[in-house]
């Protein structure tokens, strides 16, 4: 039943502190994306929850995010292949995912069923600019006013990415609100099967996340007709 709460977002960085995600991590400015969207959404439209008390293997988090009607299941970067387990958890949540990530994730997915937010790399590769990989330790570049600090401020950065990613995602918090808005249209978009065939794991698919959904997904007909899989071709189960 997804008719319950609004949105989820399964995340353990918290997006009024955005500064703190890139302490000991190797994440580029593309991990914005999805607090930026959460920030955004949650402003202009309604509050979404960010979901902390979800425990134990990430490859289950669906089970933290049942009785939503939409999930930000976003990556933490943009390349096209990679396609994690988080997609995959807002389907098995039931609900509407909302996702950023791999330009061609219509590649291994059906897209009908779920909200792209297609930011355009040009902007994505111009932010990553101002935080690049060729200094140990990292340092942001774009100017601010601490001036001795290699780290801005929350605020900072906030409104640093806003100038960037509000327009970018803009289509896509207004995607939310038409679905939200209208019942049909959101209960054909959750009738769409998530995944047209077998073909995503044809091949040495590397992701562990989607093979572990792919077979969670596999385990009954039923769960199978629900998601879409027209065949369940045995040597492709992990």
């Amino acid at each position: 039943n997804c008719s319950g709460q609004f949105c989820s977002f399964v995340i353990r960085f918290n997006s009024t502190n955005l500064i703190h995600m890139f302490n000991n991590t190797f994440y580029d400015t593309d991990a914005l994306v999805r607090h930026m969207f959460f920030r955004q959404l949650s402003k202009s439209y309604k509050p979404c929850e960010r979901v902390t008390n979800c425990s134990g293997n990430p490859y289950m988090s669906f089970k933290c995010m049942v009785g939503y009607k939409f999930h930000i299941t976003m990556e933490n970067t943009n390349l096209d292949g990679y396609v994690s387990e988080k997609l995959f958890n807002g389907a098995l949540a039931g609900g509407i995912p909302i996702y950023f990530g791999a330009s061609n994730v219509g590649k291994y997915t059906n897209k009908k069923s779920f909200v792209h937010c297609d930011v355009n790399k040009t902007i994505l590769e111009e932010m990553r600019s101002f935080y690049p990989r060729t200094s140990r330790p990292r340092h942001f570049l774009f100017n601010r006013s601490a001036s001795s600090s290699s780290w801005p401020t929350d605020e900072e950065l906030y409104t640093w990415a806003d100038g960037y990613l509000r327009p970018e995602l803009e289509p896509c918090v207004r995607r939310v609100m038409e679905l939200d808005g209208n019942d049909e249209l959101y209960e054909a978009t959750l009738r769409e099967p998530f995944l047209l065939d077998g073909d995503i794991m044809s091949g040495a698919y590397p992701l562990r996340g989607v093979m572990l959904a792919y077979n969670l997904l596999s385990s009954s007909e039923e769960e199978a007709r629900r998601f879409g899989f027209r065949t369940l071709p045995p040597d492709t189960l992990v």
